[in-house]
C-alpha cells in the first residue's frame, strides 16, 4: 500500500506517496513497523491511502499519472493513457518480434513420434550421428531415447530446416510491415503473436 500525507488546513499533499518506512512514521509521529488505518489524523497532518486509477492502455501505449488530489478520505491518483512515440512503439515491435523468433528456435518440433530441438546444436548434433552413419542411440535433450539412422537422419534435419525456415520468413514478413507502418494504428494493425511455427512446449527443469 502507498500513502501520502495531507495538511489539515488545505488538503494538500506534503509527503508521499510513499511506502510505510520509518522515516514516514517519524513524520507522523509514531513508532514500530505496522502502520495505522488510514485516515490517521496526528492534529497537523492525515496519512491517507492512494488510490490508483489504471488507464487502459493500448498497444504501444504506456501510463501516466497525474500528481493525485483528495478524494474524501483517499488520494486519488488518475492515469491516462499516452501513446508512444513512433519510433519507440516500432523499436518496441521489432524487440517483441525477436523474442517471438527466439522462442519458436528454442523449442520443440515433434518428428516420426519424438519431440527433436530445433535449436543448431540440435541439428548439428543429428547431421554429426548422420555422417558417422549406422544406427546411433541417442538420448535427447528432452529426455527421449531414440535410434536414428541415416535415413531417420535426413527426415529430422529436414524438418528442423523447415521450421527454422518458417520462423526466419515470419520474422523478416513482420519486420517489413513494422518498417512500413506510418503511424501506431498500422503497428496496431499487425499482429505479432500469429503465423509462427508451432513448437511442443515442455519443461526441461
Amino acid at each position: 500500500m502507498k500513502y501520502v500525507v495531507t495538511q489539515n488546513r488545505d488538503g494538500a499533499k506534503v509527503y508521499g506517496p510513499s511506502s510505510w518506512t520509518a522515516r514516514l512514521a517519524k513524520f507522523m509521529g509514531l513508532t514500530g513497523n505496522a502502520a495505522p488505518a488510514p485516515p490517521f489524523d496526528n492534529g497537523e497532518h492525515t496519512l491517507r491511502e492512494v488510490v490508483i486509477d489504471r488507464a487502459v492502455l493500448l498497444d504501444y501505449q504506456e501510463a501516466r499519472a497525474d500528481t493525485g488530489a483528495l478524494d474524501g478520505d483517499v488520494w486519488r491518483v488518475t492515469e491516462t493513457a499516452v501513446d508512444m512515440p513512433l519510433d519507440q512503439a516500432v523499436n518496441k515491435a521489432k524487440a517483441d518480434v525477436d523474442q517471438r523468433q527466439a522462442a519458436a528456435l528454442n523449442g520443440g518440433i515433434d518428428v516420426d513420434g519424438t519431440v527433436i530441438d530445433v535449436t543448431i546444436d540440435a541439428r548439428t548434433q543429428v547431421a554429426e550421428v548422420q555422417s558417422r552413419g549406422g544406427e546411433q542411440k541417442l538420448v535427447t535433450r528432452r529426455g527421449q531415447a531414440v535410434i536414428l539412422t541415416p535415413e531417420s537422419c535426413v527426415s529430422t534435419i529436414a524438418a528442423i530446416d523447415a521450421h527454422r525456415s518458417a520462423a526466419a520468413e515470419r520474422a523478416y514478413d513482420l519486420y517489413v510491415a513494422v518498417n512500413a507502418a506510418t503511424d501506431l494504428d498500422a503497428l496496431r494493425a499487425i499482429d505479432i503473436a500469429v503465423g509462427w511455427p508451432s513448437t511442443i512446449e515442455e519443461d526441461l527443469a
